[in-house]
């Protein structure tokens, strides 16, 4: 029992319901997101950055390429972009790595829409729930008239009060997990870019180096 009222009414409140089903949606999203970044690796990184220069260096692109190809990593990726066709201008591979790192931030801020609109709306639909709780309580004293005391009215309105604290609970940690997982991203755009860049730098010194 919570505030006099049986846990499976309040459970099935059309509002309460929303909420439970926003925050197991919420939950998945970020059981999600911390799986896919444990998978980046910054040791494996570097250790796909040492082995790709040590192949260009030896002249075998196919190779690097076939490896980036079954490599699930952003950087390998992106390195993967670069070596379709590795012998455009300078300027034009800069432009594939800037396509590749825009690629891979959709990549890495797949399902961060959820987070942010879960705690966006999560407080709203928490409020709108008290709302019409507040109505039906109003509206049920005003039906049964002097036979229903204040009592009856002050516990509807705590239980409306209910779906506002729900949403609030829901909304705090979706907001701190989205910043969290923002800032990841962030972190790993630049990781990645650097790394790159780096790649393709070194890619752009054997291929002018060889043509002297």
């Amino acid at each position: 029992m919570i505030l006099g009222q049986n846990i499976i009414n309040l459970v099935l409140n059309p509002f309460m319901l929303a909420l439970e089903i926003l925050s197991l949606v919420a939950l998945w999203a970020i059981i999600d997101r911390i799986l896919s970044y444990r998978k980046l690796s910054e040791r494996e990184e570097t250790r796909f950055i040492s082995r790709a220069k040590n192949l260009i260096e030896r002249g075998k692109i196919e190779e690097l390429r076939a490896i980036s190809e079954t490599m699930k990593t952003p950087i390998a990726r992106v390195v993967y972009m670069l070596l379709e066709n590795p012998e455009l201008p300078k300027d034009v591979l800069h432009s594939v790595l800037d396509s590749g790192i825009m690629v891979t931030e959709l990549e890495l801020g797949k399902k961060l829409a959820i987070l942010g609109t879960a705690s966006y709306i999560a407080p709203l639909l928490g409020l709108l729930g008290t709302v019409v709780g507040i109505i039906q309580a109003f509206y049920g004293v005003a039906k049964k008239g002097a036979a229903v005391g204040p009592e009856a009215m002050l516990e509807g309105v705590a239980i409306a009060l209910l779906t506002t604290a729900l949403g609030i609970i829901i909304a705090v940690p979706c907001a701190i997990m989205y910043n969290y997982f923002r800032n990841k991203i962030n972190h790993l755009l630049a990781r990645i870019e650097v790394s790159s860049k780096e790649i393709l730098n070194y890619l752009i010194y054997i291929r002018d180096k060889s043509k002297l």
